[in-house]
């Protein structure tokens, strides 16, 4: 059965300084260097996504709160240090993937999208804030076995597509044994049910009302 842990609400997050609390409590600690890529990604966020048509947070709170925030929660379901390659499907303007990237600096994290607009943008971030641990791939998700054999240690997703299709999706690319990361509304109980070839790991709520983390486990 699916099981979702259900947490006293959370505060809000939508400055640096609640990240930087929030994270320290999960176990990270950020040095300024960490913080000062954290401030520019939101910036860009807030400033330049949406003149592109990938994001509709248009200011700073607003990032930080809906985009930035939910990633921690994934610390509070596995060990994020134990993962040793990742990959970002669906990125857009790479939120996610990027704040992945710059909490877990020695962590080799895959930037996909098919568009190549999102994949321009991402690029063009990623090398403003510097980040080695970054690549960039424009391409359907199913061409990724090309490029990636072996698959991913873990992938992460955020409003990819519905259940069903999210997680087949994952399970292109993500290695036996390895994770399945999905950012997800509450409501879509298809999440809740993914079929025999994964078993639930856990699942959180975010900072966000409505927006929660599952994390699966391939097994098959």
């Amino acid at each position: 059965m699916f099981h979702v842990k259900h947490l006293d609400r959370k505060p809000s997050m939508a400055t640096l300084t609640d990240f930087v609390t929030a994270a320290m409590h999960r176990g990270l600690s950020l040095h300024s260097s960490q913080q000062q890529a954290l401030e520019l990604l939101v910036q860009w966020l807030a400033t330049k996504a949406p003149r592109v048509g990938l994001s509709k947070y248009n200011t700073p709170a607003l990032v930080w709160q809906q985009a930035i925030a939910p990633v921690l929660t994934v610390y509070d379901i596995i060990d994020m240090s134990t993962v040793s390659t990742c990959a970002d499907l669906g990125t857009g303007a790479g939120a996610l993937g990027l704040a992945l990237a710059i909490l877990q600096p020695d962590l080799p994290i895959d930037l996909v999208d098919r568009r190549q607009r999102a994949a321009d943008f991402v690029q063009l971030l990623s090398g403003r804030l510097d980040l080695s641990n970054v690549k960039v791939i424009c391409a359907q998700i199913h061409e990724l076995r090309e490029q990636r054999a072996n698959g991913y240690e873990m992938v992460v997703m955020r409003a990819l597509a519905s259940a069903e299709t999210a997680l087949s999706l994952g399970l292109v690319v993500v290695q036996k044994g390895g994770y399945i990361a999905a950012w997800h509304q509450c409501g879509d109980t298809g999440y809740g049910k993914p079929g025999s070839e994964v078993e639930v790991v856990g699942t959180r709520g975010t900072a966000v009302p409505g927006l929660q983390v599952s994390v699966y486990r391939r097994v098959g």
